[in-house]
């Protein structure tokens, strides 16, 4: 009984993928045999994001539902963006001023920025000039060149002190600080990762520190990259000359005029020739090689040639790809299912 739960659950869950497409009537969406489930209407849309898409209809943005049906009616100027159930958009603002004033400034206005959530009721006002996306509960705002972060009630509870900032990602953050003497002289700046009380929990000698994936971060000194953990110990010394995140327990690195994928030990997993490569998604990597991309598993061997114009990852089981000019999705083994010619 248990298995068959777990069974339909994961068909369910399937049956409501939806994978963005475009042909002569507009933007649409398939599902995962690529059958056209939402016909192709929209004159521009952005891929589901929790069982949401914003989708552009006759120059305004709205929220769409797995079935095509409006979540939040399309009357704003900019795409909606959903994360943790947090839709973000924007008003453009006209500043009050003497109309003396406004006409010799030539009308100034603004974009102001807030957030809704799934039923279209605002719960942060727009008032934001920057403020990005919601990641584990918290989302960073700009005020007068400084960083700090907001959570889902709009209510600030990391002030903006920092010069730079990422979010939170694994329950902390990296954010660049200015050190002072005598508690007020600007000297300098250091990186450190703060948890969401603002409390430094790992320090750097870094020049530049990233996010944490996969429970490591790679850091930047003298123009060389290695890695820390969650405890703040270099795992992996600085020797890399670029160094991503780790995904899927590898990280794609570049040493040595050449391209590796190393292990969180700092072991190297195996080495490429390909012009370019990417992190994995689903147990796979995509790679260019002689300006064509095709795709590998985590041995390093070819599972679908290099024959398509550009390729994007694998999400859900398809990964979008363009041949010939010709947009197409396929699936791990290769196999169209569904093509825009």
């Amino acid at each position: 009984m248990l298995s068959f739960i777990i069974s339909l659950i994961l068909f369910i869950s399937a049956d409501s993928l939806r994978f963005l497409i475009f042909n002569d009537d507009g933007f649409g969406y398939i599902n995962t045999s690529g059958e056209v489930v939402i016909s192709p209407q929209f004159d521009d849309a952005r891929s589901f994001r929790n069982n949401m898409a914003t989708v552009n209809l006759d120059g305004k943005w709205g929220l769409i539902d797995t079935e095509g049906n409006w979540l939040i009616e399309p009357e704003y100027r900019f795409p909606l963006e959903a994360y943790d159930n947090r839709i973000r958009f924007s008003e453009h603002i006209e500043f009050e001023l003497h109309p003396i004033i406004r006409w010799l400034s030539g009308n100034p206005s603004r974009e102001y920025y807030g957030f809704m959530d799934t039923s279209g009721k605002v719960v942060i006002p727009p008032q934001f000039t920057e403020v990005r996306q919601f990641s584990d509960g918290l989302a960073i705002f700009s005020d007068g060149g400084r960083i700090g972060y907001i959570d889902t009630s709009g209510d600030i509870v990391l002030e903006a002190e920092f010069q730079e900032a990422f979010q939170f990602s694994e329950d902390l953050a990296a954010v660049k600080v200015t050190e002072s003497v005598l508690g007020f002289l600007p000297f300098g700046s250091s990186w450190r990762y703060i948890n969401k009380d603002g409390e430094v929990i790992i320090t750097t000698e870094a020049r530049r520190a990233r996010s944490f994936s996969d429970g490591m971060a790679s850091v930047e000194k003298k123009g060389l990259n290695g890695y820390i953990n969650t405890n703040g110990d270099l795992v992996i010394p600085y020797k890399y000359e670029l160094a991503f995140p780790f995904s899927e327990g590898l990280a794609r690195i570049f040493h040595n005029n050449s391209w590796k994928y190393i292990d969180k030990e700092g072991n190297v997993a195996f080495y490429s020739d390909y012009q370019e490569v990417f992190d994995f998604s689903e147990g796979i990597a995509r790679f260019r090689s002689d300006n064509q991309w095709g795709f590998m598993n985590k041995d390093g061997i070819t599972i679908i040639s290099p024959i398509f114009d550009l390729a994007y990852d694998f999400e859900n089981g398809l990964a979008r790809v363009r041949k010939n000019g010709i947009w197409q999705y396929i699936n791990i083994d290769g196999r169209v299912v569904w093509s825009s010619e």
